[in-house]
């Protein structure tokens, strides 16, 4: 039996709730986001992580039970935690012994989404790390913060180092071990007093069972990342998602006749918008303008419109209002 653990279990929150629980610019939650680009029909049982805190006054068991349940089935089960662990790998641990589970599994936490390519997916099994090359034009933020892999040239892992710069490779958050008998017999070795470790991450489990049992560990390259781990990341996202407001009007141009018109070469001006993940309200006076066709020619030019609107006013006043104290203060500002 093949299983994953997805890891909910962390104690930072975003926007005061736990990060696991927002939404991403698209929709869907970050726990959902962290579960796509795999191949989860592949497992037989799917265990979410999470405290009981979360679970509770966050409601994220209803939240995660509603959202996956259409998807996962009799496969998903919930798993809580009385209180917070010393670190990720305790929190596995943890999982485990509650749920009795032995056997294959593998470990996904909620930092990132992620996709694999079709070809790679066939190593996915047994021992092995999800990972990615930063040199190929990702940037990365805190790049301190991630575990770092040498390998060599048949893609095996010779070491995995926690928060310190030795490679070019980076763990993405997607672990696989071929026993859960063996992670737990590293950990309870790894927590003894010798080896006086803190705060036990995945990259340790890995790291004892190549150096002490001689478990060879396979990498698997994903084509795709996107983090919000951070703060900085998570405004990153919020920017590339961000929606403009654009106020059409002078765009247009007049032609022989005196009649604006909406001419082709005014997409050039709206190329830096061309596929890109944002999308754009557009708002125009001209109540001749037909906006079904101006929306229509923008998105076949790779421009994602969400709407063209047509107003009355010919000096409109835009005012973006946020929450409740970003709409008294427009109030009093304009009365």
């Amino acid at each position: 039996m093949n299983a994953l653990f997805l890891l909910c279990s962390g104690n930072n929150f975003l926007n005061n709730i736990p990060v696991f629980l927002n939404r991403h610019p698209d929709g869907k939650y970050l726990f959902q986001k962290a579960l796509e680009g795999l191949d989860v029909a592949g497992y037989d049982r799917i265990f979410v992580i999470m405290q009981e805190k979360a679970a509770t006054k966050f409601n994220g068991y209803t939240i995660v039970s509603e959202t996956l349940k259409g998807q996962l089935r009799d496969r998903l089960e919930l798993t809580l935690l009385e209180k917070a662990t010393n670190g990720p790998a305790a929190s596995i641990c943890e999982a485990l012994k509650k749920t009795g589970f032995e056997g294959a599994f593998a470990v996904r936490d909620c930092s990132n989404t992620i996709s694999i390519p079709q070809s790679a997916k066939a190593a996915l099994k047994g021992n092995f790390v999800g990972t990615l090359n930063i040199s190929e034009n990702w940037y990365i933020h805190d790049l301190k913060s991630k575990s770092f892999i040498i390998r060599n040239e048949q893609n095996q892992i010779l070491d995995i180092i926690e928060k310190t710069i030795k490679s070019e490779i980076i763990s993405v958050g997607y672990y696989g071990f071929a026993s859960s008998r063996d992670f737990m017999d590293a950990y309870s070795r790894l927590t003894d007093s010798v080896y006086s470790i803190s705060m036990l991450y995945v990259s340790h489990i890995v790291a004892y069972l190549i150096g002490r049992q001689n478990q060879v560990f396979g990498t698997v390259d994903v084509d795709f990342f996107e983090e919000w781990n951070n703060r900085f990341s998570w405004m990153k996202i919020q920017n590339e998602y961000s929606i403009n407001l654009i106020f059409l009007d002078r765009f247009f141009t007049k032609d022989e006749s005196g009649l604006y018109s909406f001419e082709d070469s005014m997409l050039q001006k709206f190329q830096h918008l061309k596929n890109k993940k944002c999308s754009s309200i557009f708002f125009t006076t001209y109540q001749f303008v037909d906006a079904d066709s101006v929306k229509k020619k923008l998105n076949e030019n790779g421009i994602n419109v969400h709407d063209v609107i047509l107003i009355n006013n010919s000096d409109p006043q835009f005012n973006i209002i946020r929450d409740g104290r970003d709409m008294v203060e427009t109030l009093v500002r304009n009365n």
